[in-house]
């Protein structure tokens, strides 16, 4: 088994070196990094020539892609069997992190999806560890709400892969969850962490207004899966929820 670690990247060092040492300290050795930056600055291009990591591949853009198509352009790089795509604001909790996606792997998995903490916080609600590995078997449920977190927290297998929909902003991880989820058996790994740092300068949640860009992808993705009634009606489903939230 080999993977490959995607790490898009924008304009943040500190970031990615949280990224990349997480990367560094995995006992599991089979794998490599893809950096793939479309920063507007030289900054992470100089400290990466100074690196010597023979599993480190870098990738700067010559002309800005854009956020969603820099996650895509990661993909259509990677050489390994299977793959994470872990966001520069992302790392691996552990070092046997990678062990213990590999050892989840069973011959008929195809996905292996991982737990989240947020700035060291692990999720302490019983109902998310009871409901999340339920729901993984029902990706529509998705629309209603992103249980399962950040990208990372995926791991599939190559011939599973999915490009992301750069028509979409906020929705654009769950409704690539729910391709790649719909045709795949999934395992879940509820011990096994992500840690995703908020509230950093950069990060999408802060530049955007949630609201209006929520509306919009809904709208969108209502005439993508017109004839979805099922998609359509967890839509429906997440906005009244958040009403009431």
């Amino acid at each position: 088994m080999f993977f490959t670690i995607i790490i898009p990247t924008y304009n943040n060092l500190s970031l990615l070196k949280l990224a990349l040492s997480s990367c560094q300290r995995q006992r599991f050795s089979d794998f490599e990094v893809i950096i793939t930056d479309d920063s507007t600055n030289e900054v992470i291009e100089e400290y990466v020539s100074h690196l010597h990591l023979p599993w480190l591949k870098y990738h700067r853009n010559q002309l800005s892609l854009g956020a969603i198509n820099n996650w895509n352009h990661g993909l259509t790089l990677a050489k390994g069997d299977h793959i994470i795509v872990l966001h520069h604001d992302e790392s691996m909790a552990s070092d046997d992190f990678l062990t213990r996606v590999s050892a989840a792997f069973l011959p008929q998995v195809d996905v292996v999806v991982s737990n989240v903490s947020v700035d060291g916080r692990r999720q302490k609600w019983w109902l998310h560890h009871v409901l999340s590995p339920l729901l993984l078997h029902f990706p529509t449920t998705l629309f209603a709400c992103n249980f399962i977190g950040p990208t990372a927290c995926l791991c599939f297998k190559k011939e599973q892969m999915q490009l992301f929909n750069p028509s979409l902003c906020w929705a654009v991880d769950y409704e690539w969850y729910y391709r790649m989820l719909q045709t795949s058996h999934v395992r879940y790994l509820r011990t096994n962490y992500i840690r995703s740092h908020h509230g950093h300068k950069g990060q999408i949640s802060q530049t955007i207004d949630i609201q209006k860009v929520r509306q919009s992808d809904n709208e969108t993705l209502r005439k993508m899966y017109a004839s979805h009634l099922r998609i359509r009606l967890f839509i429906f489903i997440g906005k009244a929820i958040r009403k009431f939230l």
